[in-house]
């Protein structure tokens, strides 16, 4: 792409001009100057000759201008692309160098010295041109990297004292042409090289010089309301100045940006003339503070609260009335947008030092609920002064930023209106009283704020907030009752509408405050408080808003087109009734009083609007509805004079001509709630006798007179009868008494009821038109039938009942005229011919009078539809499905479905075709109704989503009673009556019906389903949909471990077992013991597998582990119905894991040899079944491959399960005789060659694969043809079979056996193999999930290349290797199968160099893997292990190249200083390009920080790249602490596995692992890398790298330092000599000394060490160069820095003491041990303790041990314990208990430590058996110990110790020195 020259290029964010010069000449009209054009400059010669003559001012001017322009030109070549251009660059560098001083800091010198002289003669011209050539020099020297030593001595010879007084009287002086200039240069000066001369200009300039910051003032010439314009090229001097103090601020550490932060001649004009700035620096200046101020973590809180006070902040809320642009090209975005964005950002961000953590409504940390006054605690005082020089009511980014403040400080709400006392609300009709109602209706509407603000704690606190607090954040002071009240009564609706909304948002907040104050109070045990806050809030609301008179008149005030108002004034009164009843008690409905609301008018405009209304009105029409429901004592049945109907009644038309719209539901609600409430059902009103409320079967029986002639005479008549009945109910109740005294039964009879015919007797038939009263007694049957479906007695005759002849003793005359009632309606129906008089069809009375016809009647017919005409009719009706069902649907449905039943079990004979297709119809549509309106019914949301089920089940019976599954489910093999019991079991699949072990509806279920033989099942396929349904739908996971448990007895036909084999393979479930043993050993229907005999021989062993076999169904699924010979070798392996085979392999042979037979007997097929899956099994149990060749072996011990003891091997030949060298029977050949012959034949028999490799590697199958061909069978797609887990084995083995023959083979599926590989691993993304065969076959192929060290080039293209090794190394993240084969294929490449081992390498080193984690996996091990391989060999492959930064800044990025494997080789690279580079590594860390050990940074990594890509150290001091407790003196090292292959660096890596107990190396820090980073840290002058020596002293790293004296490496020893002598001259320092007040008692112990260190060094033994102290010496000494740095200590005097004593420390002994184990006073126990832990962390190696036995410290060891054990038997014989767990028991353990650990270094053993006598110690010891569980357990450590010491002993030394005896204690001991 081609570069673009300079003058298109983007500067500093501003596009270019076109043209050779970025910015206009600026015109040159002094006299002096005149006639002197701008010449042409082409030497460096002439550059210099410019400036000579100072004689000549205008000659001089004329030389700016000419280089003013040549240096335009230079910027312009930026980009140089041909000779000629650059050769102006060649001379403007050749002039820099003549100019440059040797030591670098001072050139320019003739224009300096001009600029004197422009002072000297004040030349104001000059004084202004020469800054300004100064600064674009400066400038143009930036854009050329390599020019920046010019750049850095113009700067600092600028900066010169005498320049610098130039600078200041420029600064000082009224002219802005001079000013501008300086400013200019001095900014160009922070911006130079990415502001890194930044700290010099602070460090030079004095901001305290006088009228320094004049400039920033405005001229009083200028108009201080509006923005000036300015020309962008021409900056005033203010926006020049502004940029110059933000250049501070982009460019300057933190120390800079706070110290020009406190300059306040700097701040107060800045902010307070920000207004008057142009659009740009008003950006600029925002952004610079959001980006460089605000988002700089390092810049303490304190100074940006000082910054950012609320006067400053206040000054920038002002831009919020600027409206320009910002960017002209973007009008939209204006300065006010702005300015909002940055106050938002900083104002409502915790913790940023604008916006304070608070307490919520909470006065700190009070909470006390009575608290009702007493001003509130505020933390944000900064944002509380902002917020009232605000004016929300008038700008709307001012309200915005409001609400946002109150929103993240909610304790700002209440102190903002309290203390704003010239805030007053009342009504006016003005735009501020208009912007005073926004922001009080913009604040209320504010959430409330999580467990309302409370911060002091993490639970529920235990009051709620103070009432007063809560208050104002619900209605604020200023909105009290007397304002509101004003408010609402002004001459204005829209005043009023304001206020109206107010009131409702006020309801809102307290609905939320309430609802939150009862979740809380919830959480608690005492919730009485809480109880009492809401109480006093209610209160205190109540007394706040206006009376609800007020609001009633408001209400009535409003017009009807005003539905928007309406609407509001609805929601208010609703509002008041739901929330504060108690202060609307005289509002009832229909009281005259004062304040009285008659909600009749009202609830009248509601009900012409419902169905109707839209938007405004809708919602109107809702709260009304609501409303009523609240409203106490309305007259839902009193017709109102100019109504048609009641209100109640009115409802019900409503919702049953479905004209209720979205208000259906709240219509229907209300009905039910004035049902529920009034004596209109009785009893019944709760549901009914049948859990159907009687509402539901009301509202069904308008269905048959809705729309039609007579709808109104029904509603009519209704209406009169409820009227009466709400009026008079007691009659009515006696009518009820004395019916169901009458009539014997469960049924009962509604008022209603009652009350409908009571009132039918006194109808004036004859004044009735004739289709109304006919309409009229339609309708009562079907009031009367719905109310008989729903449990009511029936108003005909039925079952033997007849309301109309119920004989009492003495019939109240009310009864008797209920009675009259009755036969008159009956008279009717029979005069209408109406119900069964006129039609069987006729489903008005369905089902109350339907009966079925007889069958002789029906047998007469011989049309179907005329037969079945009742039937029919029943379907007809069905077919329109209703779209919510409710539970009388439910109800009535079912009798529906039991005529159908009974209709078709009435058919005792064959019917003819169109009679069965006629029924089969009819059964279809009305079960398919039926379940539908199952699913329907479950789904309506208006019944309770818990009882819903249940009810439904309970609503599942006959007429009788009866539940439908027991009278009618598989009664019958009826084809007709399969489509009921599928319908029953697909609705009770949704309902709870309980688990086949209850004797329930399941359970019976089950049973009528399996009575059926298997072979129905097979021949119907009803039947079989009718099973697999059940089994699919109805069953649970438990339900069918039962079905398997019950195998062996209850007998299913296929399909059923299928079916469940597939539900618990796919549930992942196991089964256990019988239910496994009743499956495979062939349950009865279960199609046989081959195993069957084998499985039934194995459990007639009858054994106990039998019963505890547990086992994926998944895998009885794939051997039974796959016949997966892989699933049941798997199978026999858990048989033998679980102990079934007694002996073993040798008893799995005994019963395959007994199944099989003997001799010539054998059955061909059931060897053939057994061979496969058997050798398998074996393999994977009794077998074990070679790590290092890959061949399958005996494993070297074969124990039987549960036993120590070890078998015979004669099973092992037994196993080859069997399974390869006998005769295949029928044949003479042995069974392997007939196997291997005919290997196409067993083309999808599993297993095949391990039986041939066992063959190959056991030499039982010699290589020939045969076994190529084998190999090479279906060569199409065999490349990616033999990456499979059971095949590739084979390849391998056969490779092994191939060697010395013909390879060829080898080669064609290699090559295969790689090219599939490398498209496989192409893929964008794999997963472990997905790609686990491929991941695992990548294992396998990188073990098999790995151990023969195949060489990949060898065989392959090297260009397809370089493509696989590419996207390997891509997914190298993927994780061990990739890591595995990359590592293979890297080891079996001879000679690495010949790949693209820099870009493998760089890959390797970018790519996230297990290497790159930090801390690194332990599970991840082997993983890592290979990546280190790759990384260590690729780097060596070419060192020279791969030494350079990337690569160093890779390494470290993954590096975590520990003294891990993996760091190790990290380390070993580190050094490598250390030493090629000539450089310290430590150059490439930006900074290094100690974080402590409570600190949030605990987790970090070691290093850590930050955003700028930089790297930085992280020094955990608790990875310090545990370093120095378990010091690693021994590196790993690999210098001797240069040229070895990946086997012994992987062994070398394990055997290290293993050796390292506990995981310590990977827990500690590398001593060595460590103490180099604490020298540089207390040597550089870097202040990111610099150490402050108080923490490296008490945070533990010095103590580590010392510990590098007992290192094994001469290098760290060196080191950290190094680091203690560098601690002792910063203590010395009186820089670092200051402050510190124990550097003294620190100093003391170094210098004796050091002295010790001298004394060490002038022996005979070599000193510390040679070798290095004992670790228990060091480890003491390091503690010891712990105490004399802490005078606090407890053995702080005894050290001190004990240093002062002696004039060095002896290093070869261990100090103080006699002084605290031979101590006496109180402390004696924590002093032992202290050194008996250090003697337990200091045992290594074999120079700690011979230290311990010289100064006796086993002796003192043994005794102390003996001492304790004594004392505790003696404690336990006195006081009957022991010592407890106090420091004794400590001290115990510590003691077996130092003996454990000891016996754990070579010879350490030998030394305590023939040194100590601890062998007769332990012995008595153990006698000693006291009983109990502490005693067992320490007497097992006992034991376990005396096995380690005859372990780890040299056991020839020790018999021959003990003659034999100790060897025989020990052994008795131990039981060896």
């Amino acid at each position: 792409m081609a570069k673009r020259p300079f003058n298109q290029a983007n500067v500093e964010g501003q596009a270019r001009r076109s043209g050779n010069t970025p910015k206009r000449q600026k015109k040159d009209d002094s006299a002096s100057s005149k006639g002197l054009a701008p010449e042409d400059i082409t030497s460096a010669r002439q550059v210099q000759g410019l400036f000579s003559d100072y004689s000549n001012a205008g000659k001089i001017q004329a030389g700016i201008q000419s280089f003013k322009k040549f240096l335009a030109e230079c910027r312009d070549l930026q980009y140089a692309l041909h000779i000629n251009e650059e050769i102006k660059l060649c001379v403007l560098q050749e002039y820099l160098e003549s100019q440059i001083s040797k030591d670098g800091d001072e050139t320019c010198s003739d224009l300096m010295q001009a600029w004197s002289f422009a002072s000297q003669s004040n030349n104001f011209q000059l004084l202004s041109s020469v800054p300004t050539i100064l600064y674009l020099l400066l400038r143009t020297i930036s854009l050329f990297p390599a020019w920046k030593k010019h750049g850095v001595a113009l700067v600092k010879s600028a900066l010169q004292p005498p320049y610098l007084k130039l600078i200041y009287r420029s600064l000082g002086g009224s002219k802005d042409a001079i000013s501008s200039p300086c400013l200019r240069l001095l900014t160009e000066i922070n911006k130079f090289d990415n502001g890194s001369l930044c700290p010099l200009l602070h460090q030079s300039l004095d901001f305290t010089v006088k009228d320094l910051a004049r400039n920033l003032e405005i001229k009083k010439t200028e108009k201080l309301d509006q923005a000036p314009v300015e020309d962008p090229d021409r900056p005033s001097v203010r926006t020049v100045f502004v940029r110059f103090i933000l250049s501070f601020f982009r460019y300057g550490a933190h120390n800079i940006k706070t110290d020009i932060m406190g300059l306040r001649t700097f701040t107060t004009p800045l902010f307070k003339y920000i207004r008057q700035d142009t659009a740009a620096v008003i950006n600029e200046v925002l952004a610079a503070f959001r980006d460089y101020i605000m988002a700089d973590q390092d810049i303490s809180r304190s100074a940006k609260t000082n910054y950012f006070n609320d006067w400053s902040l206040g000054r920038l809320a002002e831009l919020c009335y600027r409206d320009d642009p910002v960017d002209p090209e973007n009008p939209d975005r204006t300065v006010a947008d702005v300015a909002f964005e940055f106050l938002g950002g900083v104002c409502t961000t915790p913790g940023n030092g604008v916006c304070f953590k608070d307490n919520g409504w909470y006065n700190g940390s009070k909470s006390d609920a009575s608290e009702k006054t007493g001003k509130q605690q505020v933390n944000n005082r900064i944002l509380l002064g902002l917020l009232k020089s605000l004016r929300p009511y008038s700008n709307t980014y001012h309200l915005r930023l409001l609400i946002a403040v109150f929103t993240a400080a909610p304790e700002l709400v209440a102190a903002y209106f309290n203390d704003n006392t010239a805030f007053t609300f009342d009504p006016k009709l003005t735009a501020t009283w208009i912007g005073l109602s926004s922001v009080l209706l913009e604040t209320i509407q504010i959430p409330v704020p999580e467990r309302f603000g409370y911060t002091s704690g993490d639970g529920v606190p235990s009051a709620p907030p103070p009432v007063r607090n809560s208050i104002e954040n619900i209605l604020p002071q200023q909105v009290n009752r007397a304002v509101l009240t004003k408010c609402l009564g002004f001459n204005n609706s829209f005043v009023r509408f304001l206020a109206v909304r107010i009131l409702n948002a006020a309801f809102a907040k307290l609905a939320a405050v309430l609802d939150g104050m009862g979740r809380m109070s919830e959480e608690l045990v005492d919730g009485s408080v809480w109880a009492k806050g809401v109480y006093d809030l209610v209160d205190e609301f109540s007394k706040k808003v206006p009376e609800v008179g007020v609001v009633v008149n408001v209400f009535n005030q409003m017009k009807e087109d005003a539905g928007l108002q309406r609407e509001a004034g609805s929601r208010l009164l609703r509002n008041y009734y739901e929330y504060l009843p108690s202060i609307v008690g005289a509002a009832s409905t229909g009281s005259g009083g004062k304040g009285g609301f008659d909600f009749g008018p009202a609830f009248g405009r509601v009900l012409v609007k419902i169905g109707e209304s839209k938007g405004f009105e809708a919602l109107e029409v809702k709260h009304c509805l609501h409303l009523a429901k609240l409203l106490p004592e309305t007259r839902w049945w009193a017709k109102p004079a100019a109504a048609k109907y009641s209100p109640a009644i009115t409802l019900m038309k409503v919702l049953k001509e479905g004209n209720g719209g979205e208000q259906t539901g709240d219509v229907y609600r209300l009905l039910k709630k004035i049902a529920d409430d009034s004596s209109l059902f009785g009893k019944s009103a709760d549901g009914g006798i049948s859990g159907v409320h009687p509402l539901e079967a009301l509202m069904e029986s308008f269905e048959c007179v809705k729309g039609k002639e007579g709808w109104d005479r029904v509603l009519g008549y209704l209406d009169n009868a409820c009227g009466r009945l709400a009026q008079g109910p007691y009659k009515y109740f006696d009518i009820v008494g004395e019916v169901l005294e009458g009539i014997k039964g469960e049924r009962g009879l509604s008022p209603l009821l009652a009350a409908l015919f009571h009132q039918f007797n006194f109808l004036k038939q004859e004044e009735e038109k004739k289709e109304e009263l006919e309409a009229l007694c339609k309708w009562l049957l079907s009031v009367a039938n719905n109310f008989w479906v729903i449990g009511e007695v029936p108003m005909v005759k039925k079952e033997g009942a007849d309301v109309a002849g119920v004989e009492t003793k003495e019939p109240s005359e009310i009864f008797t005229q209920f009675v009259g009632g009755v036969k008159a309606w009956r008279r009717c129906l029979e005069n209408f011919k109406l119900g069964k008089a006129n039609s069987s069809t006729d489903l008005v009375g369905f089902p109350l009078e339907f009966e079925l016809p007889e069958p002789k009647s029906l047998s007469k017919l011989q049309n179907p539809k005329e037969k079945y005409a009742h039937l029919y009719t029943l379907a007809e009706a069905l077919e329109t499905r209703p779209t919510v069902v409710t539970f009388y649907y439910w109800k009535w449905i079912q009798h529906v479905v039991e005529i159908l039943l009974k209709a078709t079990l009435a058919i005792d004979q064959p019917l003819p075709v169109a009679h069965t297709l006629a029924l089969d119809g009819i059964h279809n549509t009305v079960l398919d109704a039926y379940e539908d309106a199952a699913r329907k019914v479950l789904d309506n949301d208006a019944y309770d989503t818990e009882s819903r089920p249940t009810k439904c089940l309970g609503f599942m019976v006959d007429t009788a009673g009866k539940p439908l599954y027991i009278e009618y489910f598989a009664t019958t093999e009826q084809r007709l009556m399969s489509r009921f019991d599928t319908a029953l079991i697909n609705i009770y699949s949704l309902l709870p019906i309980g688990s086949l072990k209850d004797d329930g509806i399941k359970s019976h279920i089950f049973q009528k389903l399996i009575q059926a033989s298997p072979e129905s099942y097979s021949a119907d396929p009803k039947q079989q949909a009718k099973l697999s349904t059940f089994l699919k739908q109805v069953l649970d996971i438990n339900d069918l471990k039962k079905c398997c448990r019950d195998a062996n007895t209850v007998e299913l036909p296929d399909i059923a077992w299928k079916i469940i084999f597939e539900r618990l393979s796919a549930s992942k479930e196991r089964l256990v013991g019988e239910e496994v043993w009743n499956i495979i050993s062939g349950a009865k229907g279960v199609r046989d597998h081959p195993w069957v005999p084998f499985a039934k021989l194995v459990k007639e062993q009858g054994l106990e582990a039998l019963l505890n076999l547990s086992i994926e169904f998944g895998m009885l699924n794939e051997i039974i119905f796959e016949k997966s010979a892989t699933a049941f070798s798997g199978f026999l392996v858990l048989l033998l894991q679980n102990g079934v085979f007694i002996k073993g392999v040798e008893g799995l042979l005994g019963t395959i040899d007994k199944f099989l037979g003997s001799g010539s007997s054998k059955s061909a097929d059931g060897l053939m079944n057994l061979v496969f899956p058997t050798c398998k099994a074996v393999k994977e149990f009794a077998m074990e491959r070679d790590e290092s060749t890959g061949r399958l072996r005996w494993k070297k011990r074969d124990l039987k399960h549960g036993g120590d003891m070890q078998l015979d091997e004669d099973w092992k030949e037994r196993f080859v005789q069997l399974f390869y060298l006998d005769t295949y029977p029928g044949t003479s050949s042995p069974l392997h060659q007939t196997l291997l012959e005919g290997y196409k034949n067993l083309e999808g028999v599993g297993c095949t694969a391990e039986y041939f490799e066992i063959g190959l590697d056991f030499g039982l199958i010699a290589w020939n043809e045969q076994v190529l061909n084998l190999l090479q069978l279906d060569d199409k797609n065999n490349d990616t079979i033999l990456l499979s887990a059971p095949t590739f084995p084979l390849f391998e083995a056969a490779y092994r056996l191939s060697q010395g023959s013909d390879v060829s083979w080898f080669h064609t599926k290699l090559q295969k193999m790689v090219y599939t590989l490398t498209v496989e691993l192409s893929k964008a993304k794999i997963s472990e999930e997905e790609d686990s065969d491929l991941l695992d076959g990548l294992e396998r192929f990188g073990g098999f290349v790995g151990r023969n060290e195949v060489d990949l080039l060898d065989y392959v293209a090297k260009d397809a290797v370089d493509s696989l090794l590419e996207v390997l190394f891509e997914k190298l993240g993927v994780g061990k199968g990739v890591v595995t084969f990359a590592a293979g294929v890297v080891a079996g490449i001879e000679d690495v160099k010949y790949l693209q081992h820099s870009k493998l390498l760089q890959l390797l080193l970018t790519k996230p893997t297990s290497l790159s984690s930090s801390p690194r996996i332990a599970e991840k091990a082997e993983e890592t292990y290979h990546l280190s391989y790759i990384l260590r060999k690729l780097f060596f492959a070419s060192k020279a190249q791969h030494s350079n930064i990337t690569t160093l800044d890779g390494v470290l990025s993954i590096y975590n200083g520990t003294n891990d494997i993996v760091d190790s080789i990290l380390l070993e690279i580190l050094i490598s390009i250390e030493g090629y580079m000539e450089r310290s590594i430590l150059d490439r860390i930006s900074s290094a920080s100690i974080v402590t050990e409570n600190g949030d940074d605990e987790n970090r990594k070691f290093v850590e790249r930050d955003g700028k890509g930089q790297l930085k150290v992280f020094i955990s001091t608790k990875t310090v602490g545990r370093s120095m407790n378990n010091f690693v003196r021994r590196k790993v090292e690999f210098k001797d596995l240069t040229s070895g292959g990946i086997k012994p660096f992987l062994e070398k890596c394990r055997r290290t692992d293993e050796e390292d107990e506990g995981g310590a190396r990977r827990r500690t820090y590398d001593v060595g890398f460590l103490a180099g980073l604490v020298m540089n840290g207390l040597v550089t002058e870097k202040e990111e790298h610099k150490f402050d020596v108080k923490d490296v002293v008490e945070k533990g790293i010095l103590g580590y330092m010392l510990m590098a004296l007992a290192a094994e490496n001469g290098e760290e020893r060196g080191m950290g000599e190094a680091v203690l002598t560098a601690v002792v001259g910063r203590l010395e320092s009186a820089a670092a000394g200051r402050g510190y007040k124990e550097r003294i008692e620190v100093m003391h112990l170094i210098c004796k060490v050091l002295a010790g260190i001298s004394v060490l060094n002038e022996g005979e033994t070599g000193g510390l160069k040679d070798s290095g102290i004992p670790t228990v010496t060091a480890l003491l000494l390091a503690k010891m820095v712990g105490i004399v740095s802490n005078p606090g200590h407890f053995l702080y005097e005894k050290v001190m003491v004990w240093l002062q004593s002696r004039a060095t420390v002896d290093l070869r002994e261990i100090p103080m041990l006699k002084e605290f184990l031979r101590s006496e006073g109180e402390g004696y126990w924590k002093e032992v303790l202290w050194i008996v832990e250090g003697l337990a962390g200091g045992v290594k190696d074999g120079l700690d041990v011979e230290v311990f036995r010289k100064r006796g410290v086993f002796e003192e060891a043994l005794g102390v314990y003996g001492a304790i054990v004594t004392h505790a038997g003696t404690a336990a014989a006195t006081s009957g208990n022991g010592t407890g767990k106090g420091k004794e028991e400590v001290i115990r353990r510590k003691i077996l430590e130092i003996l454990w650990n000891t016996a754990g270094v070579e010879g350490g053993a030998t030394t305590l058996i023939t040194r100590t006598g601890v062998v007769s110690w332990i012995k008595m010891m153990i006698s000693v110990l006291e009983s109990g569980e502490g005693g067992r357990e320490e007497r097992l450590i006992l034991k376990r110790l005396a096995a380690r010491l005859w372990e780890g002993c040299d056991k020839v030394y020790v018999r021959q020195w003990s003659e034999g005896n100790i060897g025989r204690v020990l052994e008795g001991l131990v039981g060896l």
